[in-house]
Formats: structure tokens, sequence, C-alpha cells
């Protein structure tokens, strides 16, 4: 059913903006732009005779979380933005209605760039995403206020256990592959993974969600996406989402190169960081697995978003390789449960 009040404080806040700027507020064009896990509504704005184009983001706040996110959304954006970094501008917002217009950043994703090019140039794309996500992480916890915060304010054991080894127990091993297994033999497993993640330094800005659908390709260089999610945190987590995103399945030797690219980065800008940071990387990025393997599930099954489905494998198959290589007793059941899967 078309919500016709909607779309009346749509037009009125797109009129408005249009006025505002200086620009014909008839014959606009909009057009929708597919969206991804997100409930969040996006078009592409174009005013009548202008060749620059805007993004019209709706998140309408039905409920105090949605409220939270959208305040989320506004403040974070404006912090990190604020920091130099490479965001798209929020020019005008209605946090009442939950509309945003945001500077348009192109349709080319690093998915779709990473995809399409030789290793070569892959590496070379790759390099400059590092570079900027440990200016992320280091400059965007310089007066960041976890007030902002539309979750937790910081990346922590009870997050990881609800959000991401739960979330893996449940959507995905119980609701999307249906097993029969007792799945109480997994808290050994997850609460050693979780209290070796919990030791990490987390003291500096988390994304929580850098991966390569949230990173945009232009000729002015990238730009990211999708920030309303970030929190105090460890170093590794964001690191480990890239370089274990399942939309772009990077080689082994490109993983291995990549990582020394950070952390020989980190080691000239944070020495103090960089003595720990390989101490918790395999613990964390099982996390971030385990967190993506639930949603693709949830998304799967509870929102009928099943193109996610395909990315469930090479998730799957990054996880056991991980937790191969911590190799310990605690692990056993994990492993043995993930091994025996067949997606």
């Amino acid at each position: 059913m078309v919500d016709m009040k909607n779309i009346t404080e749509r037009t009125n806040f797109i009129k408005s903006f249009l006025k505002e700027s200086g620009l014909p507020v008839e014959n606009y064009i909009i057009s929708p732009i597919a969206g991804d896990g997100s409930k969040r509504l996006f078009h592409r704005l174009k005013p009548a005779e202008a060749k620059q184009t805007f993004i019209l983001m709706q998140n309408t706040p039905n409920d105090e979380f949605l409220k939270k996110e959208n305040y989320a959304y506004l403040k974070i954006g404006n912090h990190i933005r604020s920091k130099g970094l490479p965001l798209p501008q929020i020019i005008r917002h209605d946090l009442d209605k939950g509309f945003f217009i945001l500077e348009d950043m192109g349709d080319i994703t690093l998915q779709e760039e990473a995809l399409k090019g030789s290793s070569h140039n892959r590496i070379a794309l790759y390099e400059d995403v590092i570079e900027t996500l440990l200016k992320l992480q280091v400059k965007g916890r310089e007066g960041f206020d976890t007030s902002w915060c539309c979750q937790t304010p910081c990346y922590d054991a009870a997050l990881m256990r609800e959000k991401e080894a739960w979330y893996f127990r449940d959507a995905f091993l119980r609701d999307y592959i249906k097993t029969n297994i007792d799945l109480s033999v997994l808290d050994e497993s997850f609460e050693y993974i979780i209290a070796e993640a919990d030791k990490a330094d987390k003291g500096f800005l988390l994304y929580r969600d850098f991966q390569s659908r949230n990173i945009m390709c232009r000729d002015e260089g990238i730009a990211l996406l999708d920030w309303q999610g970030a929190r105090l945190g460890p170093l590794v987590y964001d690191l480990a989402s890239l370089l274990y995103d399942p939309y772009v399945d990077l080689a082994t030797d490109e993983r291995s190169y990549l990582k020394s690219v950070y952390s020989s980065l980190l080691k000239k800008t944070n020495p103090s960081a960089y003595e720990t940071f390989e101490r918790y990387f395999l613990y964390i990025a099982v996390m971030r697995l385990l967190q993506a393997l639930g949603a693709y599930s949830f998304l799967s099954i509870r929102q009928g978003k099943t193109y996610f489905e395909k990315y469930i494998p090479v998730a799957l198959k990054s996880l056991r390789t991980l937790l191969g290589e911590i190799s310990h007793k605690h692990i056993t059941p994990l492993l043995d449960i993930v091994n025996d899967l067949e997606v």
C-alpha cells in the first residue's frame, strides 16, 4: 500500500532542499537505487537542467532504535568527515522524518572493481583502502563521542557473544543449516575465542562493516558508506572484514601481502599497537566471519534476500581455514561442526 503521507513529506523535503540550493524545484528526476542488507531506501536525485546529482536516503524513524540510528548516521558521519576522511557530505537532513540528502559518490563499488581487474590492479586498489582504513581507525577515535552510537559504545565480549557467536549459532546453524546437533557443545569454543579476542586494545574507531560493497571507487579516489554502526574497538576487526570479505574472495597471497602492508603502516604510525596486532588477528577474524554467516542466513531466510546465499560457501571456507590456524583444543567442537558442513 502506497503511503501518500510519506510521499508528500519526501516531496516537500526535496523541494525545500532544491529551493534553498538555488536549483529548479520542478521537473527533477528521482530514481530508486537498489539497497543491500539494510531496510533504508535510497534514490538518486537529479535536478532539472543540472549536471550534479544527489543521493536521497530515507530511514523512517518508526521506533527508538531507528531514531538512534539516524542520529548516529548524522553525528558519526560528520565526525569522520571532519577528520579529512572520504565520506559523502550530509548536505541536508530531517531527523524527525528520517530524510538525508547526500553527496553522490557514484555507482562503482570496490567489489565490482576488484572482481573485474587483474591481481595487480586489485592490490593497488586495496593498498589505497588500507591506508584510508588506518587513518580512519586512528584519527576517527580522536574526539569520538560514544553517546552517538546507536548500538553499543564499544566492541566487547557481550557483543561478540550475542551479535556474532549466537547469531551464527541461531541464524546459520539452526535456521539455515537446520542442524539437529546439540549446539551447546559450541559454548566452549565460543567462550575461548571471545576471551582471546576481548584482550585486544579497544581504543580505536571500529567501522564494523568495512567491506567492499561499502567502499566506492571514483576518479577522485575511494569513498566510504554505511558508517552508522561505528563504535570503539580493536584495530583488527575492520582489517579482517576487508581481507576476509566474502564478496571478494582474495587469494591467500593477496591477503598475506595486504596484511603486511597494513602491519608496516601500523609499525610506523603506532608501534605499541603493532606489538599486539598479530596476537589477536585470528580470533577477531573468526568473530567477523561468524557474524557474516549469521547475517547472510538471516537476510536470506527472514528477509527473502536469497542473493546473499551465494556468499555463504566463501565465508565458510575462510572460517575453516582460520579455525585450523588457531589449532587449540577448545576450538575442536566448532571446527568439527564446520568441517562436517556441506553448503
